[in-house]
C-alpha cells in the first residue's frame, strides 16, 4: 500500500530576486519546509523546521526577508 503526500504551500515571499515558500506535507511530517529558489526554479536552500515562525526567522537571518513580506 502506498501513501501519497503532497506539499501544501502555506506562505510565499519574494526578496532580492529570490522566491521563498513555506510548505507542509501534512500532520504526519510534523514540521515545515522553507524553500528558497532562483527565478529559473533552481534550488538555493531547503530547510525543515518545527514552526512557521522559525522558518520566517531563518529567512530573515539568512536572506534578509522582512517578516511582513509573507503572504
Amino acid at each position: 500500500m502506498s501513501t501519497q503526500s503532497s506539499h501544501e504551500i502555506l506562505l510565499r515571499a519574494e526578496h532580492e530576486g529570490l522566491h521563498f515558500r513555506i510548505e507542509t506535507e501534512g500532520t504526519e511530517v510534523g514540521g515545515y519546509f522553507l524553500w528558497v529558489k532562483r527565478d529559473d526554479g533552481s534550488d538555493i536552500d531547503e530547510l525543515f523546521e518545527d514552526t512557521i515562525d522559525r522558518c520566517k526567522e531563518l529567512a530573515l537571518a539568512k536572506f534578509g526577508v522582512p517578516l511582513n513580506s509573507w503572504q
